[in-house]
């Protein structure tokens, strides 16, 4: 009984020893919000054009199962969405998509009582990403920040 307590002790000695010297190849990818366009009005929607961009930096190509994406305005949750079976983005490439959404007009009035209120005419916002890949199970998450200047384009 006491070889094999020192046997199994040995097997998991080698074990977590071998998955530690693993080299580990897996890039996480990088998303960053490129622009987003205020379209037509619909009713107490507003519709808007988002433009994303993916940069693998992976030496495999990078096929995403489902991203999903979360993005606020001055600390409000304005549009949030799921996509999948996206194009396969190449080993050390990129690519950007662009996708059509709405936002509620009461939201986006009371992020524009936010940016009256500080008086810089900036926007701040929090892009929050998740990725799931075909062949990796956990989600690649991202987490952005950065700011939109209303008196300037809105492409970054």
């Amino acid at each position: 009984m006491e070889k094999i307590k020192v046997c199994g002790l040995l097997l998991c000695a080698i074990f977590l020893s071998s998955c530690a010297l693993t080299p580990t190849t897996y890039e996480k990818p990088e998303v960053s919000l490129v622009s987003f366009q205020p379209l037509s009005r619909k009713g107490v929607e507003q519709m808007i054009v988002i433009q994303l961009s993916i940069k693998n930096n992976a030496e495999k190509e990078l096929n995403v199962s489902k991203f999903s994406y979360s993005l606020k305005l001055e600390d409000l949750e304005a549009i949030s969405g799921v996509f999948s079976n996206l194009k396969p983005i190449p080993a050390f490439g990129g690519t950007k998509i662009e996708f059509h959404t709405s936002m509620n007009v009461f939201s986006v009035f009371r992020i524009l009582e936010s940016v009256i209120k500080s008086k810089n005419g900036t926007i701040r916002y929090e892009l929050n990403t998740k990725m799931h890949s075909a062949w990796w199970k956990l989600p690649s998450i991202s987490v952005k920040f950065g700011y939109v200047n209303l008196g300037r384009t809105h492409s970054f």
